[in-house]
């Protein structure tokens, strides 16, 4: 059945059967004009949202090893060995071989202020 403007008249009851009719040759009309020439690709369109992340790849080959780093902590084995005999540094300062005077001496405070400075230079690395 063709197409017909004038279904349904006015103030006329619709029915079911004539309508869908309508609908119908409607349809083949449409689908029955060619489908012309594709035309030009419009503007491109704004990014999405990223989506889900993917499986992980296999692993890949290993690079080159990086620069040296800084030197981790000293082993108690290796600080003994560097502090070994640094003690013995001081064994060229002689001992003060005196008592203490009970009254103000000058010149034993001038000896004790000596041999402090003799172990100050003794002890300087």
């Amino acid at each position: 059945m063709p197409f017909d403007p004038s279904y349904p008249p006015d103030d006329a009851e619709i029915e079911s059967a004539p309508l869908r009719d309508q609908f119908q040759s409607l349809h083949d009309e449409i689908t029955s004009i060619p489908v012309g020439p594709e035309g030009p690709a419009g503007p491109e369109g704004p990014q999405g949202p990223q989506g889900n992340t993917g499986p992980e790849g296999p692993q890949g080959q290993p690079g080159d090893p990086g620069p040296e780093g800084p030197p981790g902590e000293v082993s108690f084995t290796d600080l003994t060995a560097a502090i070994d005999g640094t003690s013995a540094n001081s064994n060229s300062v002689d001992f003060i071989a005196q008592a203490a005077d009970p009254d103000y001496n000058p010149s034993q405070m001038q000896a004790l202020i000596d041999k402090v400075d003799e172990l100050i230079g003794v002890l300087r690395r």
